[in-house]
Formats: C-alpha cells, structure tokens, sequence
C-alpha cells in the first residue's frame, strides 16, 4: 500500500471514508468497485492501482477502522484511570469522538461484526478473538477490581455490557441502510447517554459502600 500512503492525507482520507461508506451500507460481497470510485470522488482503475483488489481494499479500510479506535484509546488518562467504571466512561467517550471524525466508522464496524462473507470470516475470527483478549486483560490486569462486593465477578459485569453492546449494534445494523449519518449520530450519542446511565447504576449496586 506505499503508493496509496504515498498520497496526500487528504486524498486518502477522500478515499477511505468512500470505501467505508460503501462497505457499511452494503457489506463485501455487494460493495462493487464501481460505487466506491464514486464515492470516494476517484477512478476504478486508481483504486485497483492502489489497492489490487476489492478484498485487499476491504481489509486497509477494517485495519484503518480498529487502529484509529484503538488510538482514540492510547491516551494517558485512560490509562492512568484504574477505577473499573471510570475507565469505562472516559474510554467510551474518547472512542465516540473517533466515530465522530468518520461519519461511517461505526456503521462499517457494526457491518463487519455481522458479515457473513466467507473471504472474511478468518480476519474477523482474529479481530474479536483480540478483542476478547484486550478485554480480559484490562479486567484482571490493568484495572482495580478490588472495589467490587464479595459477590460480583466483575468479568460477568463486563459480558453483560458487552451483550447490551451487541444489542444496539443490532439495532443499529437492521436501520442504518435508512438513517442518515445525522439521525445515525443522534441514535450513537442517544445509545452513550443511556450507557453511562448503566454504568452509575452497575457501580452503585456493585461496588461497596465506602466506594460510593
């Protein structure tokens, strides 16, 4: 990909938000090269220049789109936050602030959980597989969990907000091909607002009194 890194920022950054938007509204199998020149304002022939393939293509837009996630996590108040709830919050927030950089960030990330398409299947096997692991990690490594009742398994916390996660993520997967980026952007900060509701509620049912 060095001749498209090659390109000015704000080239591939016309390119990248094209290809997104294609992906997110139709999925691998049915994004045709076609749209997404269109889209991103470029011929078909400079995207198989650059790219190769629709596949090779598909992928640099995936690892684009969990990089700058992660990026928008690689800040030092995170992780100097160690308060379970805490970080959640602080990171969620840090985490919109990408998506909203990219109006289709979320919507292709929620496309690519929910894709069936068998030339994808392996890298999406590893994705959630390093998700898990990144989760876990941060439970029972990075975070105190010491403020936690006697009772609680915080991993079983963090399973349950991830659940609850999936499930606007379904929501989000069956409306979004009829939303705009704006009614989408309502529907993200609607769906952080109520998480953070979650959130005061889990921890002041879950933590012990003098925590609170």
């Amino acid at each position: 990909m060095n001749t498209f890194e090659n390109l000015e920022i704000e080239k591939q950054d016309q390119i990248i938000n094209g290809a997104m938007h294609v992906f997110a509204m139709h999925g691998y199998k049915k994004a045709y090269m076609s749209d997404i020149a269109e889209h991103a304002k470029v011929s078909k022939p400079t995207l198989f220049y650059h790219f190769g393939t629709k596949l090779d293509l598909y992928f640099y837009i995936l690892d684009t789109a969990y990089r700058e996630i992660i990026q928008s996590l690689d800040i030092s108040d995170i992780y100097e936050e160690k308060d379970f709830f805490e970080c959640l919050k602080v990171s969620t927030e840090h985490k919109m602030g990408a998506l909203r950089k990219r109006p289709s960030l979320m919507k292709f990330l929620t496309r690519f959980y929910f894709e069936e398409a068998v030339e994808i299947s392996e890298r999406k096997n590893q994705y959630l597989a390093k998700s898990e692991q990144l989760r876990g990690k941060l439970v029972f490594e990075e975070l105190d969990v010491s403020k936690f009742k006697d009772t609680v398994d915080p991993k079983m916390v963090m399973d349950m907000l991830l659940k609850w996660s999936e499930g606007y993520m379904s929501i989000v997967e069956k409306t979004m091909v009829n939303s705009s980026d704006e009614e989408l952007s309502a529907f993200y900060d609607q769906m952080i607002n109520e998480f953070l509701q979650l959130i005061e509620m889990l921890k002041t049912n879950f933590y012990l009194p003098e925590y609170l």
